[in-house]
C-alpha cells in the first residue's frame, strides 16, 4: 500500500543508508534494521506494477512466513489463554474458558487472525462480568459451528463384557479420533499429563 514515490525513497535509504530530515540540508547515516510485514502477495503486486521489484529484493533478505490462524488451530487455545491471563480486566480474577468455548474457538475460521482472537477474548472477559468461567454466551462471534466432538454423548460398543482397562483404552482412542490425534487436547480433557496418556496408548498397543 506504499505509494510508488515512497517506495523509491525507501529503496534509496536501503541502498545508500542515508536520509535527509524534512527541512534539513545534510544527509544523515541510517544505522537501522528494517523489519517489514505484509498480508499481501508482493510477487503478484510486482507483476501488476504495484510494487517495485528492486525494493522487494532488498526487503526479501530473510522471510518468516506465518500461516493464518485457521491453518494452525493448535495455537488457538494457548493464544486465547495468554490473552485471557493478560487482559486488564481479568488480572485481579483468574478466569477460565468452558470446554464449549474452547471448541467454539477452534471451530471458528478467524478471518481477522490473532487480532480478532484477542479482541474476542477481551470482550468475553468484559461480558462475563464477575463470573469465573467464560461461556459461549460471552463470545461475540458472527457464527460458531460447534464440531461433532462438542457433544457430550459417548457410545462404546463391545461384543463382550469389557474390562475397565478396555473401556479406558477405547475411550482414549475415541477422543483421539474426535480431536484429530492431538494428544495435548486429549490429555487436557482427561485431566492427565501427556506422559500418562502415552503410557495408556503404549499399554493399548502392547495388548
Amino acid at each position: 500500500e506504499i505509494p510508488p514515490s515512497i517506495q523509491a525513497k525507501l529503496l534509496r535509504v536501503l541502498e545508500s543508508r542515508r536520509f535527509r530530515r524534512v527541512g534539513g540540508n545534510e544527509d544523515l547515516l541510517a544505522d537501522v534494521r528494517i523489519v517489514a510485514a505484509t498480508n499481501r502477495n508482493l510477487e503478484a503486486m510486482v507483476a501488476k506494477g504495484e510494487f517495485r521489484e528492486d525494493l522487494l529484493y532488498r526487503l526479501n533478505t530473510f522471510v518468516v512466513s506465518v500461516p493464518p490462524l485457521r491453518d494452525r488451530r493448535e495455537d488457538i487455545i494457548p493464544l486465547a489463554r495468554h490473552f485471557l491471563a493478560n487482559s486488564g480486566f481479568s488480572r485481579r480474577v483468574v478466569k477460565r474458558m468452558s470446554e464449549a468455548v474452547q471448541q467454539g474457538l477452534q471451530a471458528y475460521d478467524w478471518p481477522g487472525n490473532v487480532r480478532e482472537l484477542r479482541n474476542v477474548i477481551e470482550r468475553a472477559v468484559i461480558l462475563s462480568g464477575h463470573k469465573l468461567k467464560i461461556d459461549l454466551e460471552h463470545l461475540t462471534l458472527p457464527r460458531i459451528d460447534l464440531p461433532v466432538q462438542s457433544r457430550s454423548e459417548v457410545t462404546l460398543a463391545f461384543d463382550h463384557e469389557p474390562t475397565l482397562a478396555e473401556i479406558e483404552q477405547h475411550y482414549v482412542k475415541l477422543l483421539l479420533e474426535r480431536h484429530q490425534g492431538r494428544r495435548s487436547a486429549v490429555a487436557r480433557i482427561l485431566g492427565i499429563g501427556e506422559r500418562t496418556l502415552y503410557r495408556l496408548l503404549s499399554n493399548s498397543d502392547s495388548g
